[in-house]
């Protein structure tokens, strides 16, 4: 099987390939004209393949990933759990996975058959 760097680009971490691969191109446009243009909504809503967004998607998979082994270890060794490093790394986990749900309602999503995501609030 042969995986060349376009195929890992478009797995299930880095988001779809196809939407990927579409670039918006850059225009000369002041930058405040163009947030007086845009309405408030369009500001605020995160498109599926941004970079940082796709960033972020990495890092809570990992994140997903590895909780459930340190969850299971606090729950075996209960005196283990009462450490402070252990609560910090827990409320790190946490926080990272309630930044995950809110940006769940600011991100556009594609309706099955439908050609364009939907970008509303």
């Amino acid at each position: 099987m042969d995986l060349r760097a376009k195929d890992i680009k478009a797995s299930f971490i880095m988001g779809n390939k196809e939407q990927r691969c579409k670039e918006e191109p850059d225009s000369n446009v002041d930058l405040k004209e163009s947030f007086q243009k845009k309405p408030f909504s369009e500001l605020i809503i995160i498109r599926q393949n941004n970079r940082y967004y796709l960033y972020w998607r990495t890092i809570n998979t990992l994140c997903c990933l590895t909780s459930s082994y340190f969850y299971a270890y606090m729950a075996a060794f209960k005196e283990a759990a009462e450490d402070v490093h252990l609560t910090n790394l827990n409320l790190s986990f946490e926080t990272i996975f309630l930044i995950s749900m809110v940006l769940q309602f600011l991100v556009e999503y594609k309706e099955i058959g439908q050609p364009h995501p939907v970008r509303d609030l």
